[in-house]
């Protein structure tokens, strides 16, 4: 009966042990923090404001045609956010310069002579994920998802934004955790049940 009860808790420690290094070792992760890098952003929509001024929409999602194409400063990388979730952030800070000067030869290309104070510099960006939250205007578009879009101020245009999204390798854990947790229990449970029935069967 000693022998019996010994066993289990052997494995109940082995299992436990077991499942706390495996959770220790998904939580281990480092968050992704990736450098600034140069990246593409797409001059793919020319519109004409009310106000007469000519709005120059700039993205960083993948277009089928652009007018023109810039390089611009991004970063991209996940940083936990506690047990079991993680955000995931990006940004991208537009080369005001750069893109004003594509955007005036576009223009220049359709024969319209366009002032540089005329024209407005817009950030847009196109998301199916509905928890994206970012510093821009969110706008419902009729094809489906989000349209996160931000205009240029003082000279300037940066755009932010994050989405909070759960941690699969935690998640994965904590079940396989509980699975063994629940399995140790029954071993237990087992071994108790058969030294009872080995006392019984002595007396």
């Amino acid at each position: 009966m000693i022998k019996t009860r010994t066993r289990a808790c052997a494995a109940l420690i082995i299992i436990v042990c077991a499942c706390a290094m495996l959770l220790t070792a998904c939580g281990a992760e480092e968050d992704g923090a990736n450098p600034e890098f140069m990246g593409r952003l797409y001059l793919y929509h020319l519109e004409d404001d009310e106000g007469g001024k000519i709005i120059a929409y700039y993205t960083s999602n993948a277009v089928t045609e652009s007018y023109a194409e810039i390089s611009s400063p991004m970063r991209s990388w996940t940083e936990d956010d506690g047990t079991f979730y993680n955000v995931q952030r990006m940004y991208v800070n537009v080369d005001i310069a750069a893109a004003r000067c594509a955007a005036l030869e576009a223009l220049a290309e359709q024969g319209r002579e366009v002032a540089a104070e005329n024209l407005i510099i817009t950030f847009a960006y196109a998301t199916m994920v509905k928890g994206v939250t970012s510093n821009g205007e969110v706008t419902k578009r009729s094809g489906g998802g989000y349209l996160h879009s931000v205009t240029e101020a003082d000279g300037a245009l940066m755009f932010s934004a994050h989405n909070r999204v759960p941690d699969k390798g935690e998640w994965y854990a904590l079940l396989i955790g509980c699975a063994a947790g629940a399995l140790a229990v029954a071993m237990v449970a087992v071994a108790i049940a058969k030294g009872r029935l080995w006392r019984k069967k002595t007396k």
